[in-house]
């Protein structure tokens, strides 16, 4: 489904954007919007059982959420933040995954964009 995904979706929305006057520029940016967003879908909303690093995500979500001071832990300081962050609004190890994917999606896309 997903190799569908990555070519169904580009291909379909350039000719919806080629048909409106959109320049060169916009079309590509748009596409490449497209593809970072549907990387996001994938990686972002995958099964805990997908990878072989998901549960270790989940693992190290559930010891930061144990411990009793950033200090105890020792994993990146801004991951430490990020999940004590979502763990303290009441959201679970999905969202942090989400939240790590669309982090370095939108790096990639506005890395791309320089």
């Amino acid at each position: 489904m997903a190799p569908f995904f990555y070519i169904f979706v580009p291909i379909f929305s350039s000719f919806l954007l080629k048909g409106n006057g959109v320049s060169q520029r916009h079309m590509e940016v748009g596409l490449f919007f497209l593809a970072s967003a549907s990387m996001f879908l994938l990686l972002g909303f995958r099964g805990h059982d997908v990878g072989t690093d998901t549960p270790n995500y989940y693992l190290s979500f559930f010891r930061i959420g144990d411990a009793e001071s950033y200090l105890d832990v020792r994993y990146e300081p801004a991951y430490v933040f990020l999940s004590m962050a979502i763990d303290s609004l009441g959201f679970g190890p999905e969202i942090m995954i989400a939240a790590c994917s669309l982090i370095i999606c939108l790096v990639i896309f506005l890395r791309s964009m320089v």
